[in-house]
């Protein structure tokens, strides 16, 4: 349909499923009115970053397969807006090919119950969980260490060298 931009919806405010695959959208943007959004299916669109879905708590499924997408950042921000995802796709785009992106994506998004077309397993979820990534101070604590305080120079030695030849030649 050629459709370049989403927008005039905020007068389907009981719309449930939204299917704007195979179009030339660039940004994901004037859903916020669409509270009941249970299914977003943005797929074969030109789609670089994961936005504009705050406020879509109700949404369960997104669609983003063939897309431009490419920062493993964007799976992470899903967690904050879309607490109720259990089905992600986003296949075919290029954040895929980053080795820890299924892991990081069933780590990130805990309710999730499909990644790609494929089913996430219990044991997912749990090595997930075990294997966070988070900083904490019991991790700060378990691998500290203290170091006495030494006095170096941030010059490299021919500097502080070539500075003290100088000295003795004028004294």
């Amino acid at each position: 349909n050629n459709i370049r931009k989403i927008e005039c919806l905020a007068k389907l405010p009981k719309l449930r499923v939204l299917v704007l695959s195979f179009n030339e959208i660039h940004k994901i943007e004037g859903l916020e009115e669409l509270r009941q959004l249970q299914r977003l299916e943005l797929g074969f669109n030109l789609i670089k970053r994961i936005e504009g879905l705050k406020g879509l708590e109700a949404l369960r499924g997104l669609e983003l397969n063939n897309n431009l997408l490419y920062r493993l950042e964007d799976v992470t921000l899903l967690r904050k807006c879309l607490p109720s995802l259990a089905d992600l796709n986003l296949r075919n785009n290029a954040v895929c090919e980053v080795k820890s992106y299924r892991a990081h994506a069933v780590r990130k998004l805990p309710g999730l119950m499909l990644l790609d077309g494929l089913a996430v397993a219990p044991h997912e979820h749990a090595g997930a969980a075990e294997s966070s990534t988070s900083i904490t101070p019991t991790l700060i604590r378990a691998h500290a260490y203290t170091r006495g305080r030494f006095s170096y120079s941030l010059r490299p030695n021919s500097i502080a060298e070539s500075r003290d030849r100088k000295s003795t030649r004028l004294n």
